[in-house]
């Protein structure tokens, strides 16, 4: 009985843990792994089971501000018996549109285990999202071109995200800061570029859009 009451405010009750390989991962990447349910020192209800994929946003004033981008439901109810043990297996594939993970862009897995008439069980799990093949492959060029990406890319705004680079080679006497954007389409990937140029007589902006096909 002491045992029952104790589980009801999270003493001895049932653990949950999220368990995947922790590394970088791409987007439109597959996560795969399992979530992992121990039983405690009792029989407990459990009425469902579900990870929530978040993100953060950190402005560059005020508090950061996390928001559900998915509900990965994994299981309805059941018993978890005392000192068992269960293996879900869990797979989620990380949404293509999503902003790139940068100093002011997070994500994480909040698991969630609902427990009739107890202290609910959580796990958090950070994961890193990096860009595509596709994306990828031009930041490799900017890179050999000798642009490096600031400690500030990766600001959200109205229009997406936005990396900034500024070089450190051959372009450093005419280019101050390179902004880049990207979205996918049908084609490849559409990108917009804004140059800001050295000049005698103040800034240059240079903007072009174009698109980088598949091929």
């Amino acid at each position: 009985m002491l045992k029952k009451f104790l589980a009801k405010f999270g003493k001895g009750a049932a653990t949950v843990d999220l368990q995947f390989e922790n590394r970088p991962y791409q987007i439109g990447e597959v996560v795969q792994g399992e979530v992992v349910i121990k039983g405690g020192e009792v029989d407990q209800q459990i009425n469902q089971l579900a990870v929530q994929f978040m993100m953060t946003v950190r402005a560059k004033h005020g508090q950061p501000i996390s928001r559900e981008v998915e509900r990965i439901p994994l299981n309805g109810s059941f018993v978890i018996s005392k000192k068992e043990e269960k293996r879900i297996p869990f797979n989620y594939r990380i949404p293509q549109a999503l902003p790139l993970s940068r100093g002011p862009v997070s994500y994480y897995f909040d698991t969630h285990l609902d427990i009739e008439g107890g202290v609910d069980r959580t796990d958090i799990d950070y994961i890193t999202i990096g860009a595509s093949k596709e994306i990828q492959s031009i930041f490799h060029a900017l890179s050999r071109l000798g642009f490096r990406e600031k400690s500030t890319s990766g600001k959200l705004d109205s229009y997406g995200q936005e990396f900034e680079f500024f070089p450190t080679q051959l372009f450093a006497d005419k280019v101050q800061e390179l902004e880049i954007r990207f979205a996918y389409v049908e084609e490849g990937v559409k990108v917009w570029m804004e140059v800001e140029c050295r000049s005698g007589y103040g800034k240059i902006e240079a903007k072009r859009e174009f698109v980088l096909t598949k091929e």
